[in-house]
């Protein structure tokens, strides 16, 4: 029988189509993953920043008695050779962008002509970064480090919460660039009316005057003694343009310089020299002052780092311990070392009290971008990093994970397509130079930095830490395997030379690091109080709505900057349907609807009582004025907000096109926001 020698089998065209079709099919799924990785991405971003608000948000906590007043976005100018800031009552929360024209190829900001600084400094969070306010009750004295004996390294220690801070390396009486960094006592009393002659009237030097507050001849008197004394005065003025038109504008830094005399009195300071151009527009002038608003405190001395303290003289000195960037970056890394004859000291009030002195900081924070983790040091054992082996027998080491992981790393590619050379200041090497470093390391007991030598990282006596940057894990490293201890390299504050730490387990140490993502967490604090005004409130102001208007009356207006925060009043009168009452509340300031007519975030009595509520009242229950119809409205919360931006960007030469481009990616900021009911503790 004849057999077909025919096989069944498939084709090649029928193979090909079957490929065909399931490459489409396949093509159609994988689709879907560029677009799932980016959600799974974002999702993680977002539990990242949430994690690092929440972190933040304790370590404020965990210092709350050094809690700044509030933290604001201010301009300068320059009034009789002085730097004078006044708070910039037109920036939003939520403006990121730059105020510039151009952007060159090194990532320098250009407005008419003149240098603003790096981009990165100059845009998102950095844009309200003046910190006003932050302090204590002057530290209690003790040695910087135990190997140090005598009195120039002797004193109380503060590590300011937000450094490093922007610097000037100037040390003289009336500087020009005081301003970008203030420290001042106790807030001298205030009494209006003509101060008094010493000959008739004891010279009180807790207080100080002020004359004809509600008109162009508002003038401020100043105690002045047989020494100099320097000021640091603020001030809401209200001035009117050619157009009849009255708004306020907030002084927060003016300087102030009474010179000796040789008989306790007092120095006139009119406001008319104060609220001049550029501080205010051509063409307006000063019609008064918000009395509520001046404060007038006396500045501490900054000394060199290596002198001595006057002594019991004088409790009004400082130094910083930081003496390595001025000059070279204009940043400091905010650690302040106060007069021993500062602590236990008492000055006098108006109500016959004696108050501890406090020392309170004004400075810019130098970056939002530079993310700080405080811990103390971990004291079990764990495994080095892969790449830390060292010949010998094995060390042990401290491992911790930072918040957040993927940091920069020096020399590799920045946002803008530049070298990324570290944090943007310095820190000793070690052997009297100075290094740019992409993590550094602080020790807060102290204020010394710990070692780091890039050249030598396996010699953990060359280097006290090793990180790894992909995953956010930093690791100590033991000098002597010998003993229990973990002994670790510090650079000594007081010459910056190496120094061995017998056990650094559980001691307080400060990380400084930047993410690949642009993470800036940014610290929004709602003023400690605010100050009634009668126009336009600026930041740190507030204004009640018009009473005949229904759409006002209900209504306590704030600047655009309060937008957000949660305020409180202590006292107020209201007016119900059902009749007059005296109340305590506290709310959050809304943004305006379309119909508001004022357009400026609010705070709504009808967002608490309802309907039930009419107006604010100018009376009390028994139809009596108090002369007040809200008294103590304070900020009672304290606010976190993370941007992050995942994407890049590319510098070339042309200025304008390298603009563009970062507006473009400033559109890709994304934020979180954490808040919390925190005030400030210790006494002011």
């Amino acid at each position: 029988m004849n057999r077909s020698r025919r096989t069944a089998g498939t084709s090649l065209v029928e193979i090909l189509v079957v490929i065909v079709v399931f490459l489409i099919g396949i093509l159609a799924i994988v689709q879907i993953f560029p677009g799932g990785f980016r959600l799974l991405g974002l999702t993680r971003s977002q539990s990242q920043a949430t994690g690092l608000a929440r972190a933040t948000i304790e370590r404020l906590k965990s210092g709350a008695e050094q809690l700044p007043e509030r933290i604001v976005p201010v301009r300068y100018g320059l009034v009789g050779g002085n730097l004078v800031a006044v708070t910039d009552s037109t920036r939003r929360s939520g403006d990121l962008g730059p105020t510039a024209d151009s952007l060159d190829q090194n990532g320098n900001l250009f407005l008419a002509g003149d240098n603003i600084g790096g981009w990165r400094r100059a845009s998102g969070a950095n844009m309200v970064n003046r910190v006003i306010g932050e302090g204590a009750i002057v530290p209690a004295p003790r040695p910087v480090n135990s190997s140090i004996s005598g009195d120039l390294y002797y004193g109380g220690l503060m590590t300011l919460q937000f450094g490093p801070a922007v610097f000037n390396n100037e040390i003289a009486t009336g500087s020009n660039n005081d301003v970008v960094f203030n420290v001042y006592g106790n807030d001298l009393s205030l009494s209006l009316g003509v101060p008094p002659a010493p000959a008739t009237d004891p010279f009180r030097m807790y207080l100080f005057y002020c004359t004809n507050p509600e008109n162009n001849g508002a003038t401020v008197h100043v105690p002045q003694t047989n020494s100099p004394i320097r000021y640091r005065l603020a001030a809401t003025g209200y001035v009117r343009d050619a157009m009849n038109n009255v708004r306020s504008v907030e002084v927060v830094d003016y300087i102030i310089t009474a010179p000796a005399s040789g008989s306790y009195g007092y120095m006139a300071v009119p406001m008319s020299a104060v609220f001049v151009p550029p501080l205010i527009n051509a063409g307006e002038t000063l019609i008064g002052v918000e009395v509520d608003s001046l404060q007038l405190a006396p500045l501490f001395t900054r000394i060199n780092k290596a002198d001595s303290f006057v002594g019991v003289q004088n409790p009004y000195e400082y130094k910083l311990i930081d003496d390595v960037n001025p000059g070279v970056s204009n940043a400091n890394m905010g650690v302040l070392l106060f007069s021993p004859a500062g602590y236990n000291y008492y000055v006098p009030n108006a109500q016959g009290r004696r108050m501890p002195l406090a020392a309170r900081v004004n400075y810019n924070v130098y970056d939002w971008g530079i993310l700080r983790d405080e811990f103390r040091i971990p004291t079990g054992d764990t495994a080095q990093p892969s790449d830390a082996a060292v010949e010998g027998p094995a060390r042990r080491s401290q491992a911790f994970k930072l918040t957040l992981n993927s940091l920069k790393v020096k020399g590799n590619s920045d946002t803008d397509g530049r070298t990324y050379n570290g944090l943007g200041f310095v820190v000793p090497n070690g052997g009297g130079g100075t290094q740019e470093l992409d993590v550094v390391v602080q020790d807060t007991e102290t204020g010394g930095i710990y070692a780091y030598n890039p050249a030598n990282l396996r010699d953990p006596i060359a280097t006290a830490y090793r990180v790894d940057r992909s995953s956010g894990t930093i690791w100590f490293q033991d000098r002597n395997s010998a003993t229990p201890e973990l002994e670790v390299t510090l650079y000594n504050p007081v010459d910056w030379t190496p120094i061995s730490i017998p056990d650094a387990r559980g001691r307080s140490v400060r990380v400084m690091y930047q993410t690949a993502q642009e993470f800036q967490a940014q610290v929004m604090k709602a003023a400690d109080r605010y100050v009634g005004v009668s126009g336009v409130p600026g930041v740190g102001q507030c204004a009640l709505g018009a009473l005949g208007d229904p759409a006002q009356q209900t209504k306590l207006y704030f600047s655009n900057s309060d937008l957000g925060r949660n305020v409180a009043i202590n006292e107020a009168f209201v007016q119900f349907a059902s009749g007059i009452r005296k109340v305590s509340v506290s709310g959050i300031v809304k943004a305006p609807t379309a119909l508001d007519p004022v357009q400026l975030p609010s705070f709504d009595l009808r967002d608490i009582y309802g309907a039930d509520v009419v107006a604010w009242s100018p009376v009390d229950e028994t139809g009596k004025s108090q002369g007040y119809i809200i008294r103590g409205v304070r900020g009672a919360s304290v606010a976190v907000r993370v941007l992050w931006n995942p994407q890049k960007f590319t510098l070339g030469t042309n200025g304008a096109a390298n603009m563009d481009s970062l507006d473009r990616w400033g559109q890709g900021w994304r934020k979180s926001v954490t808040e919390t009911y925190l005030q400030k503790g210790g006494t002011q």
